[in-house]
């Protein structure tokens, strides 16, 4: 059993997709957001296992250093209650055939870390309600933006110490990944052209001082025809995530930065070991 911890910007197109990839296994989902402009909360609400918070800034000049502030420090809470932390944003889908077993195998194994392969998914049609994302939508764009560290063990990792929107992180406790990456992490935010950007003018609006002098969130500033740019690049480089699905996550094209997790003498221990894929749980994308 694990338990997530979010911190989100939310939308209430993915909620439906997060419970049902990650229901079966929690004990609990801390969700700590900033509001919604949808019916978000009053979904989440409605979970039985879900505990909203109201995320207050750190940093008032800056919402990405707030946010990285609470990912490094949201999860400590789990010690001692849940196996795994999820630390994670609702458009961001942690997705594994038979997740559950997986996590299991991997405990198992000694694993204390699992980075994710990431993609930035894509499409032009408007989600449905109650639609499962990873199930429907399935092109998306190796980005290295979204490689990230989010599953790791509370207990075995000391500091997590993620960088500004946790696309790297620097962790320091007892240290073990698997010796095969296979978790995909599906980012669902290039849902529709037009949602998008309109989402964008919302998310813009959070940004502080700090934020804009470093250009963390700079997207949320792009008019519609910079948008329309890199939606065209990303739909040339999409590919079928199911081609990247157990021993053929080996092909992810991308460097993966946590290969040097460890290297920096931090770690009390580190190395690799192997946690399997259940063959069988291959045949749902079959």
């Amino acid at each position: 059993m694990f338990t997530s911890t979010r911190s989100a910007g939310t939308t209430s197109s993915c909620c439906p997709s997060f419970f049902a990839i990650t229901s079966p296994s929690l004990i609990g989902i801390s969700f700590t957001t900033i509001g919604s402009s949808d019916n978000t909360l009053q979904i989440l609400a409605q979970h039985p296992r879900v505990e909203l918070n109201r995320f207050l800034r750190a940093d008032p000049d800056s919402f990405v250093r707030s946010e990285q502030t609470l990912s490094n420090q949201c999860w400590k809470e789990s010690r001692g209650h849940a196996d795994w932390v999820i630390v994670t944003d609702i458009d961001e889908h942690l997705f594994h055939p038979a997740i559950t077993k997986y996590l299991s195998d991997a405990a198992v194994a000694g694993v204390t870390l699992i980075p994710a392969l990431g993609f930035q998914m894509i499409t032009n049609d408007l989600p449905q309600e109650k639609e499962i994302l990873s199930q429907r939508y399935l092109n998306g764009a190796p980005w290295s933006n979204m490689m990230k560290c989010s599953i790791f063990d509370p207990l075995r990792i000391n500091e997590i110490n993620y960088s500004e929107g946790r696309h790297v992180a620097d962790p320091y406790g007892h240290l073990c990944l698997p010796e095969r990456d296979v978790l995909l992490l599906l980012h669902y935010k290039y849902l529709n052209l037009i949602r998008t950007h309109k989402r964008h003018q919302v998310l813009k609006d959070r940004l502080g001082s700090t934020d804009l002098q470093n250009g963390w969130g700079h997207k949320y500033l792009w008019s519609l025809n910079q948008l329309q740019e890199d939606w065209r690049d990303t739909l040339e480089r999409a590919v079928d995530i199911r081609d990247f699905l157990g021993p053929r996550a080996a092909n992810y094209p991308l460097r993966k930065w946590w290969k040097n997790i460890g290297r920096n003498g931090r770690a009390d221990r580190f190395w690799r070991v192997f946690s399997p894929l259940a063959a069988s749980s291959l045949s749902v994308y079959q």
